[in-house]
């Protein structure tokens, strides 16, 4: 059941959104549960605003028109009669925007529509999202790298290979671009058993999973991340580091190798929020021992350009 309309009134600096002076609680702890939290944050912060909102600068209406958040029916001041019995509906139209709608029996109290726009969502501007990442990276739980443990597998992807008795999940390459995409490798043991392989002759299998998948490789990466306002960041991350970050927040990887030379391989990888509509794209150098299938134990590189939104991506690529 949904809870009754509470206002929780906070700290001006405790809200992402600034002119915010209070809260709304719109949603139970089961719905919670149930509809994505960033959402729900969303609406609470930035319904509360719209409420208590006093900017003499820039109108309501010019706010939301910035925002790009449409009232379809209804008025925001029905708020306010959102109890226990009122009724919510959220629908996501492709990749483009969300609407919800809050009825009482027959009567729509407020149905509203917004992009899919992650600094919007998350109520924050580009510059303190970007500078999040390694923040977000680090804070990530490591996943085991025991070669048995895969919950993300998708069994029913999968497809042999004759040669040397693997398998390979297949899958659709990233929006244009074939030679993109998230294909893992496994062998299956003889009790029938999936294994994702971390150990073959052809390395560019080792370390494609290794990208994708929680592995024993784990070398430390020098990482360049391009900021907005054409600033770049320095710092230091594990591979495993950044395969927990990418799984922890369901980014579904792609990856392609791009170049090979005799002491180093280049990859791309871009890791896409289908949740948020945004992308890290990723160039990754991979030293290795001239004439052998093994990576160099030393710093691998990448350079980042982080949190890139979707549309931006098709565009280059279509």
């Amino acid at each position: 059941m949904r809870k009754q309309l509470r206002i929780a009134f906070i700290l001006m600096f405790a809200c992402p959104y600034i002119a915010c002076a209070r809260t709304l609680v719109l949603f139970s702890e089961e719905e919670r549960a149930f509809y994505p939290g960033y959402l729900c944050d969303f609406l609470e912060h930035y319904l509360g605003e719209c409420m208590d909102y006093n900017n003499p600068d820039v109108s309501l209406p010019q706010k939301m028109r910035d925002d790009k958040v449409v009232i379809i029916e209804g008025d925001l001041n029905n708020l306010q009669t959102i109890n226990d019995s009122t009724s919510f509906a959220l629908i996501r139209n492709e990749n483009s925007c969300y609407e919800v709608r809050w009825e009482k029996g027959h009567r729509v109290l407020l149905h509203i529509a917004f992009p899919i726009q992650y600094d919007l969502l998350l109520g924050k501007n580009i510059a303190e999202i970007e500078q999040s990442l390694y923040d977000s990276i680090l804070a990530s739980p490591l996943y085991p790298t025991d070669s048995l443990y895969d919950p993300f597998m998708r069994f029913y992807a999968l497809d042999s290979i004759s040669k040397d008795s693997l398998y390979i999940q297949e899958d659709a390459g990233f929006y244009y671009l074939p030679s993109v995409n998230d294909k893992r490798y496994y062998t299956k043991d003889t009790a029938g058993t999936y294994h994702y392989v971390i150990s073959h002759r052809d390395r560019n299998i080792v370390l494609t999973n290794a990208l994708l998948l929680p592995t024993p490789l784990n070398p430390p990466i020098e990482v360049q991340q391009r900021l907005y306002g054409f600033k770049v960041k320095e710092f230091s991350i594990t591979l495993q580091q950044w395969v927990a970050y990418c799984l922890h927040n369901n980014l579904r990887v792609y990856v392609a190798m791009e170049e090979e030379t005799d002491n180093a391989l280049r990859y791309m990888l871009i890791a896409h929020s289908a949740e948020l509509e945004y992308n890290h794209i990723v160039s990754l150098l991979v030293p290795i021992k001239a004439n052998t299938d093994e990576p160099v134990p030393c710093y691998w590189q990448a350079t980042i350009s982080a949190f890139i939104p979707t549309h931006n991506i098709k565009n280059l690529y279509k």
